[in-house]
């Protein structure tokens, strides 16, 4: 169990940094998380800036309780995070509202089924790990490394599925076209 609470450290501390940087890396970036946050209607305007804050602050506050060890705090906040995350997407599809996923950066995906279901797995694998933590020795220094590079591959999976998915899906049908077409006869 020591191990899986390892990877799960991995998995969250890779997503929440990749979120919260990804949304301040610049001042554009910021500004289009704080429009993303506004376009799915939930909060009246002015308490939609200060909401992006919060958002970004609970992503680093993982992150930084990840960092010192507190690791029962940090899943707490992080449940905290992903359920309110799940119920925000769900709210926004109930209502039909066509949002993005600005999850991890700039995104033209809606938001679908795939970003409820992953934020409910991702807060489940965090229960998972906390209670295993209370009841875990300690691992061994191999069994350690393996369970650190799981953790960070499941991240980096994670924060790219969208895009995976979207290379997975096929392209629309396009009339084919000889390449005599469109240009002079050949005589």
């Amino acid at each position: 169990m020591v191990y899986l609470a390892i990877g799960v450290q991995c998995l969250l501390g890779t997503i929440f940094v990749v979120s919260s940087w990804t949304k301040l890396v610049g001042r554009h970036s910021f500004r289009e998380f704080v429009t993303s946050v506004g376009d799915l209607g939930l909060l009246p305007s002015r308490w939609v800036r200060p909401m992006a804050w919060l958002v970004v602050a609970g992503e680093l506050g993982v992150c930084g309780l990840l960092l010192v060890r507190a690791v029962e705090s940090a899943y707490a906040l992080a449940v905290f995070l992903l359920v309110a995350f799940a119920i925000v997407v769900a709210l926004t599809r109930r209502r039909g509202v066509s949002a993005t996923c600005r999850c991890f950066g700039a995104s033209a995906v809606p938001f679908g089924r795939r970003h409820i279901v992953r934020n409910g797995a991702l807060a489940a694998a965090a229960l998972v790990a906390a209670f295993g933590t209370q009841t875990a020795a300690r691992g061994s220094t191999g069994g350690t490394a393996v369970a650190m590079l799981a953790g960070l591959l499941a991240g980096v999976v994670v924060v790219t599925l969208d895009d995976i998915l979207d290379l997975l899906r096929p392209s629309p049908v396009r009339p084919w076209r000889s390449a005599g077409t469109g240009s002079r006869a050949q005589g």
